[in-house]
């Protein structure tokens, strides 16, 4: 590659970290708090915890966007430092690193939150009398909150059928998605031709890369899915079972992520390429998220024109793939520096989405019948989790065994400044890279 063209990225490579990459799982991580944060506001959204009296569509199509490419641009950068990590620790190592920051917070976490995530569940419907969305029978319907989550844990009922993830289940198909990647490299290992079928496979992703119709190719080999799960992503958290389309939606991204890895120079492709994959994602935008568009993917039996779905259908993955590279090659090319607060907000994200909904959604219970502009009240929201959430990152997790256990090491204590003010010092991180 000629010198003028890794100017981009090129010195990450040089360097301990991938400090973009970092900046950008931060970022998808903390858009996912905010995700749920607008979650209240969604009409007729009864799988939540509360519906705010200002409910508008606009969060409808808010959250159909960010649906698109949040989690897929979370796999795609899984699977460039799952790829890393066997390349520098083996599978050996992989497997302990992964099972420590992965399995060990899915389990712990899920026993840990998923009862107080209940809790918080049907306090917001019984202030609304809404138990039934639950289903919960009438004649308990009367009992207070507390009981009737006691009741239905001591029932067993969360152990029993549907088994509630809650918004736990991305580590859960992360792990499905590590056991693939070392399927798929014992496997390979077993053939002669090895090496070639990789340089195949590498010559192959190289000439989709640099082609003008890259965004076409990948969109359309998602279309059979999306298609399958209903013009859209499926959210996977009722079940342990392994909801086949996302496994292979995710596993693209995820894939993806890993061929970046094997030619790390492809990076600087996608930095000097965000801007075309913005505008095919603008241009698809309100095609896919106007409100005739939007109705008729949220209640297809409704009666909505069918050239709206269809239309839905055929430009949904193509906005899917236009915003996830757009946003990952833009965080390349700009945030390629060090950046102590990205480094913090990177260190940080993964505790925040682990707990945000029990900071979050309990303010949303709260205010969910103020009548004033819902933009106002989601701005609201985030203003009084935001420093709840980083706060009990800072004290609870960064200098004990969490912090050790999420992020890689443990931060002295002595980073608080004398007044409670987090110092510079504070702001200051070392863990190793993870996915």
């Amino acid at each position: 590659m000629r010198k003028t063209e890794t100017n981009q990225v090129e010195p990450e490579r040089r360097g301990v970290r991938y400090h973009s990459l970092d900046a950008l799982r931060a970022f998808v991580l903390l858009l996912g708090i905010v995700f749920h944060a607008a979650e209240s506001f969604c009409p007729g959204r009864r799988s939540w915890a509360i519906i705010d009296l200002r409910a508008h569509i606009f969060f409808d199509m808010f959250q159909h966007v960010c649906h698109s490419f949040r989690m897929e641009v979370f796999f795609l950068i899984a699977g460039f430092f799952a790829h890393r990590m066997l390349q520098r620790s083996g599978t050996g190592g992989f497997v302990r690193n992964r099972a420590r920051r992965i399995l060990v917070p899915l389990v712990g976490g899920w026993f840990l939150l998923y009862p107080t995530i209940m809790l918080i569940w049907v306090w917001g419907k019984w202030t609304t009398g809404s138990l039934s969305d639950l289903r919960i029978p009438a004649e308990m319907q009367s009992m207070n909150p507390f009981a009737l989550t006691a009741g239905v844990i001591l029932s067993g009922a969360p152990f029993r059928e549907a088994f509630n993830l809650a918004h736990l289940w991305f580590l859960y198909y992360l792990i499905l998605l590590y056991l693939l990647l070392l399927a798929f490299r014992w496997t390979l290992g077993r053939f002669a031709a090895a090496g070639r079928l990789l340089a195949l496979l590498d010559g192959g992703f190289d000439r989709v890369l640099h082609s003008g119709w890259r965004i076409p190719f990948f969109a359309l080999l998602c279309l059979p899915l999306t298609t399958w799960m209903g013009g859209g992503v499926d959210t996977p958290n009722q079940t342990l079972v392994p909801n086949l389309p996302v496994v292979a939606l995710y596993g693209l991204f995820f894939g993806f992520g890993c061929l970046l890895h094997r030619r790390p120079e492809r990076l600087d492709l996608l930095a000097r390429n965000w801007g075309t994959g913005l505008i095919f994602g603008l241009a698809v935008l309100w095609p896919v998220c106007s409100p005739r568009t939007l109705l008729s993917f949220l209640f297809p039996g409704g009666g909505f024109a069918s050239w709206a779905r269809t239309l839905h259908l055929l430009l949904y993955p193509v906005m899917m793939w236009s915003l996830a590279l757009a946003l990952t090659g833009f965080f390349l090319a700009v945030c390629r520096r060090e950046s102590r607060i990205w480094r913090y907000l990177a260190d940080s994200s993964y505790w925040l989405y682990l707990v945000h909904h029990t900071v979050v959604v309990p303010i949303q219970i709260l205010i969910a019948g103020w009548d004033f502009h819902p933009f106002l009240k989601l701005l609201l929201i985030l203003a009084l989790a935001f420093p709840v959430l980083l706060a009990s990152y800072h004290y609870l997790v960064r200098p004990t065994f969490l912090g050790l256990l999420l992020n890689g090491r443990r931060h002295p204590r002595s980073n608080v400044g004398q007044n409670g003010v987090l110092s510079a010092a504070a702001l200051q991180t070392e863990p190793p890279i993870r996915a």
